[in-house]
């Protein structure tokens, strides 16, 4: 209790830590709607408005919501699971901004991974020294 003496001697409560669920998190149910007003949006993917927002500016390649007659933002049924998608990659695995951004271009084909660029590079590096190894049979 705030305020009450503690006996020498005793220890000092500790906080508990929170622990975190080691199972993914579920993808939610998106209902069977052809458009979503942005409120139901954030409450789907289970973020705030603004983040929705954000996304929609730093991801335009997957978030390309219209606009309704009176100016609101209207997104797809593809446009909130691309958001979903988004939110696995930044909360469920840790990617920055960027680092999402790079994995969503390597799924579309547009980049290739970091992984198979260097497998690439290594091929080619392989390649050469094979070469000079045969030139170097051949000249013996």
């Amino acid at each position: 209790m705030p305020g009450t003496p503690r006996t020498p001697g005793t220890p000092v409560p500790r906080a508990r830590k929170k622990r975190r669920s080691t199972k993914p998190p579920s993808s939610p149910e998106i209902p069977d709607k052809a458009f979503f007003r942005i409120g139901e949006v954030a409450r789907i993917v289970g973020v705030a408005a603004h983040v929705v927002r954000f996304w929609e500016r730093e991801f335009p390649g997957e978030v390309k919501p219209t606009r309704s007659g009176r100016g609101q933002r209207v997104y797809r049924h593809a446009d909130v699971e691309a958001l979903l998608r988004i939110k696995s990659l930044r909360y469920a695995d840790g990617l920055d901004v960027e680092g999402a951004r790079r994995r969503l271009r390597v799924a579309r084909g547009e980049e290739q991974s970091p992984v198979a660029r260097l497998a690439g590079e290594l091929r080619a590096a392989v390649e050469s020294l094979l070469e000079v190894i045969d030139e170097d049979e051949t000249h013996e």
